[in-house]
């Protein structure tokens, strides 16, 4: 950022300011000094583009040394911070603190620039349903269905939206000076049992469980079970085969033991499986539960733009 005047032309009129200032003239030399570390410490922090840094170090050479181009300067520092309203209060300021001034008329452009800024800045809220009630910041601001621009400060801000018979909406957003944001709300039809819908993007909005959602789990463990117990089956009538031969060492019915004992050996783990695998996949899944879905959309919108005007002053 570049000094629009020379150091020497600034050393002037911190003269003059000792001469004919009251305020000024009850400064010490050892106050212009100070005035002037302050000055270069801020002048670096601009340049840095350290705005609040800057307007803290301007301020106080303001204090020591209150000369209309320090004012200028604290003017640009809040514009640079999105402070519109308190950099358009002190641009008039430099204007009254030097009415002859040579770029008079451009910082009156820049002001009614910074008001068109201003204007724009907000938020345009879009609501599904018509009667429900706008709250910024927990004040009411406005009725839906909602024509423009609903204007805020820039900075960060809660949005919610009320409606009985519906969950309440809210929502957190951050506006930059000049820019608006636009956010569609969706109400949801409040149920039983149910509470306020909060979150930053918006109510949750709940779709009930699809049909037959359970029925392949139902047939999972269906299946696994009927395994398991012609498992159980086929292991007792091994057993009978078994005590058969023992007691009639006839080969058949050893013969029919084994097999029954190896169809067992396969059934039962198969089951076991099945059973274990179906419980895992229902616990992940959970069809029983509604799933959520949220909507809202937050879209910057570009309002009429600025640009800065040079700093004032250099020591």
């Amino acid at each position: 950022m570049k000094l629009s005047i020379t150091a020497a032309w600034v050393a002037a009129a911190f003269v003059v300011s000792i001469l004919w200032c009251p305020s000024a003239r009850a400064q010490s030399e050892g106050g212009t000094d100070l005035a002037e570390t302050h000055f270069k410490a801020a002048s670096a922090y601009y340049n840095q583009g350290k705005y609040q840094k800057a307007l803290e170090e301007f301020n106080e050479a303001y204090r020591l040394m209150p000369l209309p181009e320090i004012t200028f300067n604290i003017a640009q520092c809040h514009e640079r911070l999105g402070d519109l309203e308190k950099a358009i209060e002190t641009y008039k300021k430099y204007i009254e603190e030097k009415p002859d001034a040579k770029d008079v008329q451009a910082v009156k452009d820049k002001i009614a620039s910074l008001e068109e800024r201003l204007e724009a800045t907000g938020i345009i809220v879009k609501v599904s349903e018509e009667g429900a009630t706008i709250f910024i910041d927990d004040t009411e601001v406005a009725t839906s269905p909602v024509e423009g621009l609903i204007k805020v400060a820039a900075g960060s801000h809660t949005l919610k939206v009320e409606k009985e018979g519906f969950k309440t909406y809210t929502m957190n957003f951050s506006v930059v000076a000049g820019l608006s944001q636009s956010a569609d709300v969706v109400l949801t039809a409040e149920s039983k049992g149910t509470g306020e819908g909060e979150g930053e993007g918006g109510g949750a909005k709940e779709e009930p469980p699809k049909k037959g959602a359970m029925a392949g789990y139902i047939a999972g463990y269906s299946i696994s079970g009927a395994l398991l117990l012609g498992g159980v089956v086929t292991g007792a009538l091994a057993l009978v085969n078994v005590n058969k031969y023992n007691d009639n060492t006839d080969s058949n019915f050893d013969h029919k033991a084994k097999t029954l004992a190896l169809v067992t050996d396969v059934l039962i783990p198969v089951g076991v499986a099945g059973v274990v695998i179906t419980s895992i996949i229902l616990g992940v899944k959970k069809p029983w539960k509604a799933r959520e879905s949220k909507k809202v959309s937050l879209v910057p919108c570009i309002a009429p733009g600025s640009g800065g005007l040079l700093l004032r002053g250099s020591f």
